[in-house]
């Protein structure tokens, strides 16, 4: 019996530095780190938008326009979370530059008087450095099927 290339190929987990415990994401199901990544992407564009609307309700529709112009990566990143179940590394890669962005745009955030700025970067940080992990590299350019 001749064992088929994919779970087991073409990495070796181990080599990957994936670590113990890895092995059991081969079975379809998105690594936790990407899905935490997902989540944090999702909730980012909802925070984004409750931002504008209250800074719409509190000051003005100059500041709402403002603050929707400081939150554009925040509104890009859900619909590129979306896309991680079927996505290939240029989707990761995109994320990455998606998250690169909002760290710049919260910190704009931040300077205008919205703490929820640092938040943005707290989560775009987090969201580079798991996207950065060999589960997430090898969970984008694992061979896809069903297209």
């Amino acid at each position: 019996m001749t064992q088929p290339p994919w779970p087991h190929g073409p990495y070796d987990v181990q080599e990957m530095g994936a670590g113990p415990g890895y092995e059991a994401s081969y079975d379809g199901t998105m690594p936790r780190e990407v899905r935490v990544v997902r989540y944090l992407m999702s909730g980012s564009g909802v925070a984004a938008v409750v931002v504008t609307v209250v800074a719409g309700i509190l000051n003005s529709a100059f500041e709402a326009g403002v603050v929707l112009g400081s939150a554009l990566p925040y509104l890009v990143a859900p619909v590129l979370g979306e896309r991680f179940g079927k996505g290939r590394n240029a989707l990761r890669v995109g994320s990455i530059v998606c998250a690169s962005f909002m760290i710049l745009f919260g910190l704009g955030l931040a300077g205008r008087g919205y703490p929820i700025g640092l938040i943005g970067v707290g989560v775009s940080v987090t969201a580079i450095v798991y996207l950065s992990r060999p589960t997430a590299r090898m969970w984008f350019s694992r061979p896809k099927t069903g297209f």
